[in-house]
């Protein structure tokens, strides 16, 4: 059976017979019993279409377009990809003023788009495991915010090509390894931009590796940094983040577990935003209007009513964001160096404490 995708958000079915009933005219499945006698249903058009070639099957999106299938924006009803959204000029335009990317061009090639659609593979892959390992509370792994971040996957993978922080070949990284590039040069220090926020990382000069990622909202870099190295130095780890990486100034320091000394990490940009630029105040909106993130008008509604009413509007929108960010640039680092043990999105799904 093909599928085109058409402007009016309706999908239209081509049944052997050459009919194009939109969806809403065709009952929902229909049984063998209406398809015998003729009756115009989901049974009768799969069967119909049973000899058909399946031209979608192990193509990338990108692929699809150079063949005649042109995949054109449904809005809210359809899946984006990654290789949909670097095609977009204004999207890419958006995300380059959003994230002071500009050294590069918004013209993004192919190669680019093939390799953020290998990169989603691997991101939904180390997903599953993160979701099942950090989320303790079973319930909470089919929350909304959680759903949303599987489908906004999609746009971490975009941004990480798009900022060219991912390996050159992803083809040789397996489960455990680290997807992003590792190499410093190819990030910017957050002492460089102490007042932006959004998604950092920490790397590792001795071992020289990225060891954890972080969010940080309401306040800059520089200050969530101030806050991490205060607790480096407490008597007692409140997370693995310092237990393996106490400060020199703390007595845990001489411990035969750490695995360095946080004086020796550097705090790296994953993507920092301006929240009071303009780029910034359209995060409330779905990619399709200027904005960044997947978002149906659903989801709009219930970000709006979470993290309680004291945090306005377009804050709750800018944590989304940046908690999407963290969740992206999380799954990319090496799961056995990674010593994170946060769930992300912890204002909204509720957990706090012992995770920082």
């Amino acid at each position: 059976m093909e599928w085109q995708r058409c402007n009016d958000t309706e999908y239209h079915e081509y049944s052997s017979a050459g009919e194009n009933p939109t969806r809403k005219g065709v009952k929902k499945k229909g049984s063998p019993k209406l398809a015998r006698e003729g009756e115009n249903c989901k049974v009768l058009i799969a069967y119909n279409c049973r000899d058909k070639p399946n031209n979608l099957r192990d193509r990338f999106p990108s692929q699809l377009e150079t063949e005649g299938i042109t995949d054109i924006p449904l809005g809210q009803d359809c899946s984006v990809n990654p290789s949909q959204l670097l095609s977009n000029v204004d999207w890419v335009t958006n995300m380059i003023n959003l994230f002071d990317l500009g050294y590069r061009s918004a013209e993004v090639s192919e190669e680019e788009k093939l390799k953020a659609e290998e990169l989603l593979i691997k991101l939904k892959e180390r997903s599953r495991d993160h979701i099942n390992g950090r989320v303790e509370d079973k319930k909470k792994h089919t929350h909304w915010c959680l759903k949303l971040a599987k489908t906004n996957l999609a746009v971490n993978a975009a941004l990480m090509v798009l900022s060219e922080h991912v390996k050159d070949d992803l083809s040789v990284c397996g489960l455990n390894e680290d997807l992003l590039a590792v190499n410093p040069s190819r990030f910017r220090a957050c002492t460089e931009v102490p007042s932006k926020e959004g998604a950092y990382l920490y790397f590792d000069r001795d071992n020289y590796r990225f060891i954890r990622s972080g969010k940080v909202t309401r306040r800059g870099f520089e200050v969530r940094h101030q806050e991490h190295f205060k607790a480096s130095k407490a008597p007692q780890s409140s997370s693995d983040f310092y237990m393996f990486y106490p400060s020199l100034e703390s007595p845990r320091c001489r411990y035969t577990t750490k695995r360095g000394v946080f004086e020796k990490l550097v705090q790296l940009v994953g993507a920092g935003f301006t929240p009071t630029s303009g780029s910034a105040k359209a995060m409330d909106r779905d990619w399709t209007e200027g904005g960044m993130l997947i978002m149906s008008d659903e989801d709009k509604k219930k970000i709006k009513t979470s993290m309680g009413t004291k945090v306005k509007e377009l804050q709750k929108f800018q944590d989304i964001c940046a908690y999407q960010l963290e969740f992206g640039y999380d799954l990319a680092i090496g799961p056995g160096n990674n010593v994170s043990r946060s769930p992300g999105f912890e204002s909204v799904l509720g957990v706090f404490g012992g995770n920082a």
